[in-house]
């Protein structure tokens, strides 16, 4: 601020708010008290002090909009980096079906396949799990996790089943 008497107004708010919580750490009664102890008018002091609040008011504002603005375009990055992922899988679903299934290993390109038992769920398994195993249920989803460990640890579970399914790995 111009006024150096002003200028003590912003520096008493300032040691008078918690800079990470915006919490007063003075009572009003000792603030008064610190007012009262800077020596200008009355009204000077009361447009000082609204002074303050508008410059904070804009602040709090300014930081919002950057804050709307930053979450944009996160959302525009994370679906832009969505469509680059899905291209990447489409081009390797490719590489796979041009190999049929048959290993590449030359000048430095290598194609291989790995084999992991995925959990297939079949229509039933609901309403199956929800008087036999309703520990397989998370309300209104299905714990496949748990599922999956249960069907490796070698249960019988009706409506779902380990199968086999090779993943593509390219290096």
């Amino acid at each position: 601020m111009i006024y150096p008497k002003n200028e003590m107004i912003e520096q008493l708010l300032a040691s008078a708010v918690d800079e990470e919580t915006g919490e007063m750490l003075f009572t009003e009664e000792e603030l008064e008290q610190k007012l009262a102890a800077i020596d200008i008018e009355f009204d000077e002091k009361i447009k000082a002090l609204r002074n303050s609040y508008k410059q904070d008011k804009l602040d709090a504002e300014l930081v919002a909009a950057e804050a709307s603005a930053l979450h944009k375009v996160q959302q525009e990055t994370s679906k832009r980096a969505k469509v680059i992922e899905n291209r990447a899988d489409r081009t390797k679903r490719f590489i796979a079906w041009l190999l049929k299934g048959e290993k590449f290993d030359k000048d430095g390109v290598k194609i291989s396949y790995i084999t992991r038992q995925d959990t297939v769920i079949d229509d039933g398994f609901v309403e199956w799990a929800l008087h036999n195993a309703p520990g397989l249920l998370n309300e209104p989803t299905i714990r496949k996790q748990d599922l999956t460990a249960a069907l490796k640890n070698g249960s019988k579970i009706e409506f779902a089943h380990l199968e086999p399914k090779k993943y593509v790995q390219v290096k």
